[in-house]
């Protein structure tokens, strides 16, 4: 089975399995703008272009395993209502081309009556140039004129045209309504001047208004041995209306600016809007209007003043709604729905309900990604890349997995409420077959995260061992014990940590193995400067020490260079080294440096040898977990930093949070409930 990726722009958007031999459909729903590209990679199999060439070397020449994809198809927009909901909100139920548009000056009008209308010559500009009665486009390219229409309806656009011939092909010629072909609008003129030939195309004019009718000729040519030239010449040209559109009159009135901005002032202010609040923003939009403006124009510029409103800006402004709008930018990052905002948040069982909800909801994942994003740094994954000549098994799946993983578990915590030692570790993961390989796990395929039951004396479990968190806290070549120690200490244990003195350089890691990374910090720590800080900081960062920075489990450090042959009792060996399957589908010696040693001494005395033994002792005291979190959720929610008065807030919270063993969702209930997330 292969897994293969699908990718918007460089941001996976899904994962897929491909089972060997069972064709299978796979759906996404994704927003696209205009031009832009799906792209599909398998992840599963090697590379076969260059190094670094970003291409393949194509089905011919590759022979092996692969990927058919038998089809595509691409289905939307997929709306309900046409308009679309958000157009009908901002611009009533109005097509927006419905909506008339100011007349253009000295621009021929077309449409008046039912008669046809004819263009001279002085009305077209562009390539090539003009003779007494005709325009000659001697040269590739295109003329336009710019017309007002007075009705909307179906038009036919005529043209009399006759070329030069030369070479194998007639020339073409083109018409376009507004810079873009019109439809079926490919001719071949075959006339001569004698006897000229006259094309007709219709299109459709959807408001009244200006619009910009074109003609283009795309393959000038020019013979330098017969001196043959290719030349369109342009004659007579005439636009008539062939059949005027008579919408309704639902169709055609122009919705009442002031409903439209004081329906969008409830939803942007979150709470309810009094009309004369909105007068000033009316007055916008009229004055637009007045001075020619498109309805279109004059009421974006009347969205965008309520958008620059402090009652848009700021949370606390709400009033009554205050409440539901700090829950919903809390769990949703968007502003309350209506059933938020007008329900009753006074009541603790219904905020706690409500909390709920949100929390069920599909938008929360907007919390899990930004929450974690802050807390927990994994927003800075891409910040370094690893070594690819130590680490050329990583790759764009792995990368995408170790985030998912982070995300995934959180939520799991979550929606399940479990107890704040899931924090530091766990009997569980969440893995798919890229994070399994990595891990050294069996018995995981396909691309999907699936619970995964750790075997006794696991190094795995909680988010300290997780590949996203030992690759932020981790440079692209080696591991810092101080780096990653500081950062433990700071996101899980809750400690504060003085900034370096000034002028102290920082711990560098050996990159050739001559020095052992706890050997330079010993040294550092002989500082008296450095010592108080670097006691507190370092243990922490040696637990992990056993772990790589991509997260794979190391004996001994991966050292730079390749591998020599060395006398080992008389006979020529290689030394110490590890096959690495890369990225790209080869075998790599990597050389071995020394041994890791994760062993340390806390500030409390309590000495550990590894990450089983450190975290035993960090379990001991788990209110200072739940503390830490509690306060990182305080932040992420409110944006405070924390205060000396709101240490017996933070302790209400644990003291409520005890009975259940701090439940991550008990907490985060029980902020909701606090004046921290209130006041």
């Amino acid at each position: 089975m292969h897994v293969v990726r699908a990718s918007l722009k460089g941001t996976p958007i899904g994962f897929f399995d491909a089972p060997s031999l069972n064709p299978t459909e796979h759906e996404f729903t994704v927003w696209l703008e205009p031009g832009e590209k799906v792209s599909f990679h398998v992840m599963t199999l090697p590379g076969t272009g260059p190094v670094n060439s970003g291409v393949s070397n194509g089905v011919r020449s590759y022979e092996g395993p692969g990927v058919a994809f038998d089809w595509f198809e691409v289905e939307g927009p997929i709306l309900e209502d046409w308009p679309p909901r958000s157009q009908q909100r901002l611009f009533g139920k109005t097509p927006i081309a419905s909506f008339p548009r100011p007349l253009v000056s000295e621009a021929p009008t077309v449409g008046e009556t039912k008669a046809p209308t004819p263009l001279t010559i002085d009305h077209f500009t562009g390539a090539g140039h003009k003779l007494s009665d005709r325009w000659y486009l001697n040269v590739a390219g295109e003329i336009t004129t710019k017309l007002n229409f007075a009705k909307p309806g179906t038009y036919e656009f005529q043209v009399t045209a006759y070329e030069t011939p030369a070479g194998e092909e007639h020339a073409k010629l083109y018409t376009k309504l507004n810079g873009r072909e019109m439809k079926h609008a490919r001719f071949q003129i075959k006339g001569s001047e004698k006897s000229p030939q006259t094309i007709q195309r219709t299109f459709e004019v959807h408001s009244a208004g200006p619009a910009t009718l074109g003609i283009e000729f795309p393959n000038d040519y020019f013979d330098e041995q017969t001196q043959a030239d290719r030349n369109l010449i342009l004659t007579t040209f005439q636009v008539r209306p062939v059949k005027f559109s008579e919408p309704s009159e639902d169709q055609i009135q122009t919705p009442e600016p002031a409903e439209l901005l004081l329906q969008f002032a409830n939803q942007a202010f979150r709470r309810k809007v009094q009309p004369e609040e909105v007068q000033p923003y009316v007055g916008i939009v009229n004055q637009l209007l007045q001075s020619g403006e498109t309805f279109l124009d004059a009421m974006i510029a009347g969205y965008k003043a309520i958008l620059c409103s402090p009652d848009f800006l700021f949370l606390g402004l709400e009033g009554e709604t205050a409440t539901a709008s700090r829950l919903a930018y809390f769990l949703w990052n968007s502003p309350p729905d209506a059933e938020l905002r007008n329900t009753n948040l006074n009541n603790p069982k219904i905020l706690q309900k409500q909390a709920k909800r949100l929390l069920a909801d599909s938008k929360s994942r907007r919390f899990v990604d930004h929450f974690l994003d802050q807390w927990l740094d994994i927003k800075d994954i891409d910040f370094t890349t690893p070594d690819p000549q130590l680490y050329p098994e990583f790759d764009p799946w792995l990368r995408d997995s170790m985030l998912e993983e982070t995300r995934a578990y959180f939520t799991k915590l979550v929606q399940e409420n479990r107890s704040i030692d899931h924090i530091i570790d766990s009997d569980f993961l969440l893995i798919n077959q890229r994070l399994a390989e990595l891990y050294q796990l069996k018995g995981v395929a396909g691309s999907q995260l699936k619970p995964y039951k750790l075997p006794p004396n696991s190094p795995r479990g909680g988010f300290l061992t997780q590949a996203a968190i030992l690759k932020v806290t981790a440079n692209g070549t080696a591991t810092s014990p101080v780096i990653r120690g500081a950062w433990l200490s700071e996101r899980i244990l809750g400690l504060h940590l003085r900034p370096p003195p000034p002028n102290i350089p920082a711990v560098e890691p050996d990159a050739s193995g001559a020095i052992t990374i706890r050997e330079q910090i010993e040294a550092h720590r002989a500082d008296p400067a450095c010592a108080s800080c670097h006691k507190t900081m370092d243990p922490p960062g040696m637990a992990l020490e056993h772990f790589d920075v991509i997260g794979t489990y190391r004996e001994n450090y991966r050292a730079g260079g390749r591998p020599k042959h060395i006398r080992v009792n008389g006979k020529r060996e290689m030394e110490p080294h590890l096959k690495i399957l890369t990225s790209r589908g080869r075998i790599q010696n990597i050389r071995l440096g020394g041994k890791v040693d994760a062993s340390g001494k806390l500030t409390n005395g309590h000495q550990f040898k590894d990450i089983h033994q450190f975290r035993h002792l960090i379990l001991q005291n788990k209110d200072n977990l739940a503390t830490n979190l509690a306060r990182q959720l305080t932040l992420y929610a409110t944006g405070k930093g924390h205060r000396f008065k709101d240490r017996q807030h933070l302790q209400h919270i644990i003291q409520q949070t005890h009975k259940d063993q701090h439940g991550i969702q008990s907490i985060l209930q029980a902020l909701i409930q606090s004046p921290l997330f209130h006041q």
